[in-house]
């Protein structure tokens, strides 16, 4: 599991930059995602500083070392992160280039991410 501590830092560090509000703050502080611009704003700050979002892209190589860093590196748990990443990346190839690298975008794959590990009991 990646520690509420981490992301909760990596939140501060984006909020300056991003606009966050204290809403914002408090929904990854509580493990969900926020839906308001500046909290999606956040997340593309956040997915940019951890590697997830690459020059405007999702990046399966990136998201798959950054988990491997908080999950035991065993067998089953390697296949359901080799599948949430792959369900994300087969997600993020449908999204139109022009809204890639947005907020939006940034949204879209926090959900995606967190819908796929979820399902995944990680």
């Amino acid at each position: 599991m990646i520690e509420p501590e981490h992301i909760f830092m990596s939140a501060l560090k984006c909020r300056e930059k991003s606009g966050a509000t204290k809403e914002d703050i408090h929904s990854i502080a509580i493990r969900e995602i926020p839906d308001s611009e500046t909290g999606k704003c956040m997340l593309k700050c956040m997915e940019e500083n951890s590697g997830i979002i690459y020059n405007g892209q999702f990046s399966a190589e990136n998201t798959k070392k950054m988990l491997l860093k908080h999950y035991s590196n065993t067998k089953w748990v390697l296949e359901d992160i080799n599948i949430a990443i792959q369900n994300c990346q087969d997600f993020s190839d449908s999204i139109p280039a022009y809204s890639r690298g947005t907020c939006d975008y940034a949204w879209v794959l926090a959900t995606c991410l967190n819908e796929n590990l979820k399902a995944a009991k990680l």
